[in-house]
């Protein structure tokens, strides 16, 4: 609305000519305010070929208009009454200054830019959008600056912004274009996104046969200088600073020669990649094959070693060792890479390496290696083929804990641990990549010999290993509890001279197992050769994905079970019809007693006969070789419906291949159980897993069957809950924290602490009045002593307190 002046009749003609001259100018203004209005509502902008216009605007409204086609400034373009772009053919004339300021605003300077020299708006390359295609690279906003980007090839034509963060590149439909990116000086390349998928730190990419827009991003990070001066320094010297990790190490043990005195840690101050010199003078000739080397010290110790690379250190191993610690206690890694490790180049194999080593006596055992929050790449920076053997490597050790790290490109053995009386496994993210000839039975775990082995909450991709990915030998108990494990061959392979007390696989995620195994006859997720106390397999799901041939959850043939506890699980077999493939699920030569129950079950099954509705589901081979088995005989005696009928099992279920029984099967992205499902079959709580798959703790009514509880809690990791579970292996007696416990001397002792803060490194201190011992991790054993006389003989059983840090 134009609020004009008003013209009085009796008043001067002067003063009323200059209120009419006024009232006309307003008239002007608001004129051409309408004439251009229309830009703000009604004009959708210039774009350089119809595509560009059809793609961003699809479904015009009556009234609106753009202008298309190169050069500038093109040919009008109008909705009609049918709702679609047309051309009218008319090129639109250019208006005044306040028109071309107007529609300046719709220009996102990538496909079209205003050209401020030739006052005209203009197309990247100049060609039509079926002729070109753009390359838009951006640079993370921290990082403006510190890098350049370039082009070669079949480019058009090359922009970068105003603001330096984003270059866009013009090219040739069908073209070959390469993109390179030059760190600035103190910089280097962290990582680049091609089409938003990471393609690590590369330095250049190429773009053939171009039939398509790509995007690339690219981060930068400060430079890591190899082999600086001056990059350690130690927690108890801080004005002292080292440039090589083995003269630190040999200056602490000078400093601390009959073990530490208090908690030391070597941090690095500054990016740094610490790299293996064959001309290392410092080392012995038959150590060279090491970063750093550290023998006969700390045994005994209560205090720890830690190096800390805080995010900055690199160790790069050169193909050959990284670390090596012999008859050593008390070591701690954290927030440390390791890369280019046990790859060994250029031929001619060393002594056995690995990136880390922890090498104890079969009478004096290492303690106490954690590994926490580090990363381990062992393929080779010279040829980008070559994968490593081992990753870490211990003999005769206990307590060794390894937490939250990555774990990738190992085509050997990512653990190789001989007599590793405990070891536990949490958080990790572990991969390898398969080479035929690295060694015999390649996978992730070879661990022999030890009281107790845990994993928790890993993941575990299994996807180049064709054989296990984990051979266990001689370990009594064994816990895999919530680990995502997916696309491999056999899951466990388990082998002893006696037997296994406990074996248990609670709130696991299993997925798309035997895919192609090396012998066709591994037909298995576990294997064992030796006898089995008590079996428990709880609340896992599985995805079975295979259909080439039989498969088994467990194939204890060659076995006896005395105990077999299984419930709450969830298995599907994904093959599309109900005859391709065929599933016996639970094998045992004989077995003791089963405790079976709130299964579901949707596979095919193997039929006992033919004429039955239900198939294999426990299959006793051997049922009268120990009277004291588990009595089946009979045609029905592998039937779910014959189990039930015994008493064996309660509300297990057998779905039909055509329902939908998971989330993933009704269109999500997890295994969880559906709803549905979920609402008509609930978990059995007497049996059920305290906390599921998602780290949540369950319900107190209500649960769920599978891995995933729909009715769980999420767990509050920093809350602090007190005390402590242990076991006595030497007794098999359970005890705890909350009444003072008696034990024979010479006792192995392990405890597990309350706490539910996976983030925590828990140190336990247990004090004698003769004896100490100290001990890393959630998990930790440790020995009980007797007090002693002045001969070294017997005097009395030792009162021991223990404390946590």
């Amino acid at each position: 609305m134009i609020e004009f002046n008003k013209i009085l009749s009796t008043g001067l003609w002067g003063n009323i000519c200059a209120f009419i001259n006024a009232n006309f100018e307003k008239i002007r203004i608001e004129l051409m305010r309408l004439t251009h209005s229309s830009i703000y509502k009604y004009c959708k902008g210039y774009f350089s070929t119809e595509s560009r216009l059809l793609a961003k605007y699809p479904n015009p409204e009556i009234g609106w208009y753009a202008f298309v086609g190169s050069p500038w400034p093109g040919k009008v373009y109008e909705c009609n009454s049918a709702g679609t772009w047309v051309n009218t053919g008319v090129a639109p004339t250019v208006g005044d200054d306040i028109f071309i300021q107007l529609l300046k605003r719709y220009i996102d300077g990538t496909t079209i830019y205003w050209d401020d020299t030739d006052r005209v708006i203009k197309a990247r390359g100049g060609g039509a959008a079926e002729d070109t295609f753009t390359i838009e690279v951006g640079i993370n906003t921290a990082n403006i600056g510190q890098c350049a980007i370039s082009a070669t090839g079949d480019v058009v034509s090359q922009f970068l912004s105003g603001n330096g963060a984003t270059y866009t590149v013009t090219a040739k439909k069908g073209g070959t274009v390469t993109v390179d990116i030059t760190a600035e000086i103190g910089y280097q390349i962290q990582t680049v996104n091609v089409d938003q998928v990471s393609q690590g730190a590369i330095s250049e990419y190429t773009f053939e046969n171009l039939d398509a827009d790509h995007t690339m991003y690219v981060r930068m990070e400060v430079a890591v200088e190899e082999n600086p001066t001056d990059f350690l320094v130690r927690s108890d010297l801080p004005d002292v600073h080292y440039s090589s990790t083995h003269v630190a190490l040999n200056a602490i043990k000078a400093d601390y020669p009959d073990g530490l005195t208090r908690d030391v840690t070597l941090t690095c101050v500054r990016k740094a990649k610490e790299r293996r010199l064959a001309t290392d003078t410092d080392k012995a000739m038959n150590e060279r094959i090491f970063l750093a080397v550290l023998k006969n010290w700390n045994k005994g110790s209560m205090f720890t070693l830690t190096i800390d690379g805080d995010d900055k250190l690199i160790y790069d191993c050169a193909s050959l060792g990284g670390i090596r610690f012999q008859n050593v206690d008390n070591i701690i890694f954290r927030n440390t890479a390791f890369v280019n490790f046990a790859n060994f180049v250029d031929g001619g194999t060393p002594e056995e390496v690995a990136a880390v080593m922890l090498i104890g006596d079969d009478d004096s055992y290492a303690r106490n290696l954690a590994i926490w929050n580090c990363s381990f790449d062992g393929i080779s920076t010279r040829n980008g083929t070559t994968c490593s053997t081992y990753t870490i490597s211990t003999k005769y050790t206990e307590n060794v804990y390894v937490q939250g790290t990555e774990f990738t490109n190992n085509a050997g053995l990512t653990f190789n641990m001989t007599n590793s009386r405990l070891a536990s496994f949490v958080r990790n993210k572990i991969s390898g990549k398969f080479q035929s000839g690295i060694v015999g039975h390649p996978g992730i775990f070879n661990i022999t010999n030890g009281y107790q082995l845990i994993l928790e909450d890993n993941d575990i991709d299994g996807t180049t290993f064709r054989e296990s990915l984990m051979y266990l030998t001689g370990i009594d108990n064994i816990y895999l509890r919530r680990n995502n494990i997916y696309n491999g061959a056999r899951i466990v392979e388990l082998s002893a001279n006696s037997h296994i007390k406990n074996l248990m696989l609670e709130s696991n995620l299993l997925v798309n197992m035997l895919v192609s195994p090396i012998f066709q006859w591994i037909q298995e997720y576990i294997s064992s050769t030796c006898d089995i106390v008590d079996f428990k397999f709880r609340n896992n799901t599985l995805w079975m994905g295979n259909s080439q041939h039989y498969q088994f959850i467990t194939r204890f043939n060659q076995t006896d079970v005395r105990n077999a506890d299984i419930c709450n699980n969830i298995v599907v077999d994904s093959s599309a019809t109900a005859d391709s493939g065929l599933v016996n699920l639970f094998n045992f030569k004989t077995l003791g007693s089963l405790s079976m129950g709130y299964n579901l079950f949707k596979i095919s099954v193997k039929d006992a006969n033919k004429g039955q509705t239900y198939g294999v589901i426990v299959e006793v081979a051997n049922p009268d070789a120990k009277g004291d088995s588990l009595t089946v005989s009979g045609a029905n005696s592998r039937l779910l419906s014959y189990l039930r009928a015994k008493g064996y099992d309660k509300d297990t279920v057998l779905v039909l291949k055509s329902h939908t029984l998971l989330d993933r099967e009704a269109g999500g992205s997890t295994y969880a159980i559906t709803p549905e499902y979920d609402n008509n079959y609930p978990a059995g709580n007497d049996c059920l897993a305290d906390i599921d798959f998602q780290y949540r703790m369950r319900s107190s009514v209500a649960n769920s069957r599978g891995c995933y509880n729909l009715h769980g809690t999420d767990i509050d990791g920093t809350q602090e809950i007190p005390g402590y579970a242990g076991m006595n292996f030497s007794e098999e007696s359970p005890f705890s924290s909350s009444a003072q416990y008696a034990a024979m001397a010479d006792s192995v002792l392990a405890l597990r602490h309350n706490t539910l803060n996976r983030s925590w490194l828990v140190r336990w201190i247990v004090e004698g009045t003769q004896h100490q011992s100290f001990a890393l991790g959630r998990h930790a054993l440790f020995h009980a002593e007797p007090a002693l006389d002045n001969n070294g003989e017997y005097q009395k059983e030792e009162l021991y307190t223990i404390k946590v840090d």
